[in-house]
């Protein structure tokens, strides 16, 4: 992955402070037509799909080789948890009413794929809707990398990709990351 990004920089098609640029920065940039093409989720849905003057496709993110079969990452919205304290109950409260009753409340203006088969209310983009079913058809998929490491490596490959483009070379990556793991598993 971190070779990939690194030939896209080398070849001139990111933006210039391309490592810098939050989401909304990478939005208002695609919005203003200063970028061809932005790598995004679905939960930025209903800021990027026909939000310009222009018309919007979307299409996997090209990741695998040419002649592999495509995998994609098909993952349900950012997850949520509540921790034990005094806010708990009010916690609790809140994604209740973000995720069933008044679920259409919250998601509605985010235009995000929902987690649930049916809900009332919900509205979807007619062309994210499309991507969706077409995604739904491949057999290879695979969940957001992030949920499949412990936090310390997420950390820890954050902070790589910061300065990736400074002083770590790509390949060095995974022998930096095997280390955080280990030292991770062997203090728990």
């Amino acid at each position: 992955m971190y070779e990939k990004m690194k030939t896209l920089a080398d070849k001139g098609y990111l933006l210039e402070g391309f490592m810098s640029t939050d989401y909304q920065a990478g939005v208002d940039q695609f919005n203003a037509q200063k970028a061809a093409m932005i790598f995004a989720g679905t939960w930025q849905a209903a800021y990027l799909i026909d939000r310009s003057d222009f018309d919007t496709q979307l299409m996997l993110f090209p990741w695998n080789d040419p002649g592999q079969d495509l995998v994609v990452v098909n993952a349900s919205e950012t997850g949520w948890s509540v921790g034990k304290n005094g806010n708990e109950k009010i916690s609790k409260l809140l994604l209740d009413w973000m995720f069933y009753e008044d679920f259409a409340t919250y998601q509605n203006p985010r235009g995000c794929v929902s987690p649930f088969k049916e809900n009332k209310g919900y509205i979807l983009n007619e062309k994210l809707a499309a991507a969706m079913d077409l995604l739904n058809t491949y057999p290879n998929y695979v969940d957001l990398f992030g949920r499949n490491l412990p936090n310390v490596i997420s950390t820890e490959a954050s902070t790589l990709a910061q300065n990736i483009y400074i002083d770590v070379d790509p390949k060095d990556i995974p022998e930096i990351l095997n280390k955080v793991q280990k030292n991770y598993i062997e203090t728990k």
